[in-house]
């Protein structure tokens, strides 16, 4: 709602609700829905739930207008904590806790496996069965820029090697380092374990490439690892120049190579992640553009 006129915008979850009472609407009351809220507790905006969650099922907005749900449809919050759920909040919902300890990453693997090209499981085997559940292990104990489990690192390690256009070890090499460490905190850490994870993989680097190995990349059009080198080749971003005329194209540096190489994998239109881009204070902000 806003303050000074008065108008009223649909968020998510509004538009959601909507949605499903039109579904309703339609005799496709047996559909049973569920809005599955990802991520922390906000107490301004779950309080707006309670009428929803108690036996009422009615939801208000500040507009006056109301939505009233039938029994097929649940709530799912999926949170780290409830530190921030108010007493009144907790008691209308069931809680389940799983234990990362109690997660089978084995179950994670074998249902990405089963989804594998025929042709490139003779190469993938003998990475995620013997030689990723020692580098999860490793890498797990290392500090991170931002907090996450053991199966969300897991996960972007998968989507990396899924990634990968060639059936060549050193490929899937590159995207073990990149999905291993592009979170981690510490550059020094990140060198040890790319260090590590190409002597796993019994990868010959050059002497030079030793030297640079968070700049190791693998080229596909020759079969073999090249370095990042600098360059003043620009990425041109028409659409934020076009809202914003003061805006200047990137320059591709070495980091900026490294990262946009880690960050395509994960945009691809098969595979779509979110991802959350992390660095210090005047960094500055940018657009990805499809």
């Amino acid at each position: 709602m806003n303050n000074d006129t008065r108008e009223w915008k649909d968020g998510v979850l509004t538009a959601t609700a909507r949605a499903i009472v039109a579904s309703a609407s339609q005799s496709e009351s047996l559909t049973h829905h569920y809005v599955v809220s990802d991520g922390d507790i906000d107490p301004e905006w779950i309080e707006s739930l309670n009428s929803v969650l108690d036996d009422n099922h009615l939801l208000t907005l500040p507009n006056g207008e109301r939505f009233q749900f039938t029994d097929n449809v649940n709530f799912v919050f999926e949170t780290h904590d409830l530190q921030y759920a108010s007493p009144a909040t907790v008691s209308r919902m069931g809680m389940i806790f799983v234990s990362e300890n109690d997660v089978d990453l084995t179950a994670i693997v074998q249902a990405w496996w089963q989804k594998q090209a025929a042709e490139r499981q003779p190469v993938l085997q003998p990475i995620v069965q013997q030689h990723l559940p020692t580098l999860l292990q490793k890498v797990s104990k290392l500090p991170t820029v931002i907090q996450t489990s053991t199966v969300g690192t897991l996960k972007s390690v998968l989507l990396q090697l899924q990634s990968c256009t060639s059936n060549s070890g050193s490929e899937y090499t590159t995207a073990l380092v990149r999905g291993l460490t592009s979170n981690l905190m510490s550059t020094e850490d990140k060198r040890k374990v790319s260090e590590l994870i190409y002597t796993t993989m019994s990868e010959k680097l050059s002497v030079d490439q030793k030297k640079q190995l968070l700049n190791v990349y693998f080229n596909a059009q020759v079969g073999a690892y090249e370095l990042y080198q600098p360059t003043q080749t620009t990425i041109e971003m028409e659409e934020l120049k076009a809202t914003h005329s003061h805006s200047k194209p990137a320059v591709m540096t070495v980091d900026l190579q490294r990262s946009v190489h880690t960050m395509k994998n994960w945009l691809q239109s098969s595979s779509l992640q979110s991802i959350l881009l992390v660095g210090p204070s005047g960094c500055g902000r940018f657009k990805l553009l499809p």
